[in-house]
């Protein structure tokens, strides 16, 4: 006759004490992979956490550089000596985007890489940043393409030798080429997010309680 213990089969020639030390044995290993489970599930909320306290900040720098370009004055007249600072505070917008970008990349890093891996942690952060992305950053680089195509038919209409000079026109001419990038980056991590909260499945109003 044998007897099972915690999935094991104890053979009976084993005295009480034997089968005492393997239970308590067992019970350790338990101990500790239960212990381990909720250090392991701390540690994840505090990093994503911290990693969402540094992109919200971020973010709100991003803001208030994107008043820097009075985006509700889309038609006001730039006079020639503006269109240079103009340039200047797109090439600042795209600085905080990038900046905002980065923090958010690095949250997509830790999650492939398995430091966040805990479904309810990615279901609760993944549609916030989603909502940054998407409602936000997109839209914050959609008027600064409109800015910069604003400041450039400025350029274009001043008179010869009347202009910010050369370099910085050609720098501005160029904007439109960075802001096209930053479009290309900006959809392939929505989609990159789209898929990790995919992934990650459950109802965002349920992870959120």
């Amino acid at each position: 006759m044998a007897i099972e213990l915690f999935g094991f089969v104890v053979k009976p020639e084993l005295s009480i004490g034997d089968i005492a030390a393997i239970a308590a044995l067992i019970a350790s290993a338990l101990i500790f992979w239960f212990g381990y489970s909720r250090t392991r599930k701390s540690e994840q909320i505090k990093i994503g956490r911290d990693l969402m306290d540094r992109i919200v900040a971020t973010d709100q720098r991003r803001r208030q550089y994107y008043f820097s370009i009075n985006p509700f004055s889309k038609d006001r007249k730039l006079e020639p000596d503006q269109l240079k600072p103009e340039g200047e505070k797109i090439e600042k917008n795209l600085e905080m985007i990038r900046e905002e970008l980065s923090e958010i990349d690095y949250f997509v890093y830790l999650v492939n890489h398995q430091e966040i891996e805990d479904k309810k942690i990615i279901r609760y952060y993944a549609p916030l940043v989603l909502e940054m992305l998407t409602m936000e950053i997109r839209h914050h680089v959609s008027t600064l393409k409109h800015h910069q195509w604003k400041v450039s038919k400025h350029l274009r209409e001043l008179p010869p030798n009347t202009g910010p000079g050369t370099f910085i026109t050609y720098s501005i001419f160029g904007l439109k080429v960075d802001l096209e990038r930053f479009e290309e980056r900006i959809d392939n991590i929505i989609t990159t997010w789209e898929t990790i909260k995919t992934t990650a499945g459950g109802d965002d109003d349920e992870s959120r309680t």
